[in-house]
């Protein structure tokens, strides 16, 4: 099975990636910058160069359109993670508008299955019980 891959290049993204490599399912990532593939994946023991690798970003619709041509399946889990309140509105763009793109083209695309990986993070004064 083709599975496109967003967020490859993180940590939850990179471990899937080589999980569905090693499951024998073919890897489409895409990716904001080229470079970050081979940092992120070598140490899992894979080769960058065997990845179909497509530069583009989750909140460009035609890039995303183009993504999911050809997949059977989409693992989201491309996101930005910042504890900077003046990172808002890149959180807001990527996280919200990139989601509501990539899920709706792989609906569109008939992907199954469509899986979406979010993280929440809350933080606590190291005083503070959770």
């Amino acid at each position: 099975m083709r599975v496109l891959v967003t967020g490859g290049t993180g940590f939850v993204g990179s471990h899937t990636v080589a999980a569905l490599v090693e499951g024998g399912h073919e890897v489409r990532l895409l990716v904001r910058a080229v470079q970050r593939v081979a940092p992120a994946l070598v140490p899992l023991g894979l080769q960058a160069a065997n990845l179909d690798t497509m530069v583009g970003d989750v909140t460009d619709a035609a890039a995303v359109d183009q993504a999911v041509r050809g997949c059977e399946a989409v693992v989201h889990a491309g996101s930005v993670y910042s504890f900077d309140s003046r990172d808002a509105g890149r959180i807001r763009q990527v996280n919200v508008r990139g989601t509501d793109l990539v899920l709706g083209a792989a609906h569109r695309a008939g992907l199954d299955p469509i899986v979406y990986v979010s993280s929440f993070v809350r933080c606590w004064p190291p005083t503070a019980r959770p």
